[in-house]
Formats: structure tokens, C-alpha cells, sequence
């Protein structure tokens, strides 16, 4: 449960240093070849960090019910996506900090057994 806090607070605190670079190559991955790759190239290694995660928590015997690894892999990466964090702090104004808490227990409660 440790790694996936840690997990999301890292992220959820690099994504203001790569947001502009990011919504750049998201544009330009739409018409480009190259920039479509460099996108999926990091939001692969973002996803395998996801995937990461949700196996150890298999393992250990902490993923909740109801959860394949594939399947909490994905919708972990889905929630971290840039696009929603951009909703979230861009559009609706909540803090960066706000968005660390909330994702660390949404995710936390979605995907670690017995949870609180």
C-alpha cells in the first residue's frame, strides 16, 4: 500500500512539470507519428509502473476482491492520466495536494484489501 501512495504522490506532483510539454505531444501525437510514439513509449512506462504496483499488492495478498492485476493495472493508469489531472486541477481548481489525497484514497480504497 506504501508503493501506491508513494506512487501517486510522485506523480501527481511531477505532472505541473510536464503538463505543457505533455499537452504539446498529445496534440502533435494526433497528426505525428513520432510524437504518437514518444507518447505511448511514456504512458507505457507510466502504465508498467501502474501494473507494477497492483502485482506486488497481488502478491502480498492486499488486492481486493473483485480485481484481476490487468484490470486494476488499467483503471489505476487510467485515473493518474494527465487528462484528469488536468480536469481536476486545471478545470476545477482543486490544489495538487488535494488531488495527491484524493486519488491516494480513492485508489487505496478501490484497490487494497480491507482498506478504511
Amino acid at each position: 500500500m506504501d508503493r501506491l501512495e508513494t506512487y501517486i504522490e510522485f506523480w501527481g506532483n511531477y505532472v505541473p512539470e510536464i503538463q505543457g510539454i505533455a499537452r504539446a505531444i498529445r496534440i502533435a501525437s494526433e497528426t505525428e507519428n513520432a510524437a504518437r510514439a514518444a507518447w505511448d513509449d511514456r504512458m507505457g512506462a507510466v502504465h508498467d509502473a501502474c501494473r507494477d504496483i497492483i502485482g506486488r499488492l497481488h502478491n502480498d495478498g492486499k488486492l481486493a476482491d473483485g480485481w484481476s492485476v490487468d484490470e486494476a493495472a488499467d483503471l489505476l493508469w487510467s485515473m493518474l492520466s494527465i487528462g484528469n489531472w488536468e480536469s481536476l486541477t486545471v478545470d476545477r481548481g482543486w490544489t495538487v495536494d488535494q488531488y495527491v489525497k484524493r486519488m491516494q484514497t480513492l485508489s487505496r480504497r478501490a484497490f487494497v484489501r480491507d482498506a478504511e
